[in-house]
């Protein structure tokens, strides 16, 4: 599915968690948000992301991992020229899009 920030796939549903794959457009960003029923742990795959988690900022890059517990707010930012590239696990007991708030 494509968005204003690149695209997303949805590689795996199961009860427990969700599996999607992001690319994110250079320049581009996913919003401030948060989940009530889910955590999310996002895997870079190909290259350099500055994620908010509540007020700590942290660049991570290929081959690294962050986690976002549930209800904390955050957001990811693709500052660099190339594609972003992340596969995002999420965790809980919902993954539906209503449950997405800023």
């Amino acid at each position: 599915m494509n968005t204003y920030w690149g695209r997303q796939e949805v590689l795996k549903l199961h009860e427990a968690c969700k599996v999607k794959e992001l690319i994110i457009n250079p320049g581009r960003c996913i919003t401030s948000h948060l989940h009530k029923k889910h955590g999310d742990h996002w895997i870079i795959t190909k290259g350099k992301a500055n994620v908010t988690i509540g007020s700590d900022t942290h660049v991570i890059q290929t081959n690294q991992h962050i986690y976002i517990p549930t209800g904390v707010k955050h957001k990811i930012e693709n500052h660099t020229n190339d594609i972003l590239i992340l596969i995002e696990v999420q965790v809980g007991k919902y993954f539906g899009d209503d449950d997405i708030f800023n």
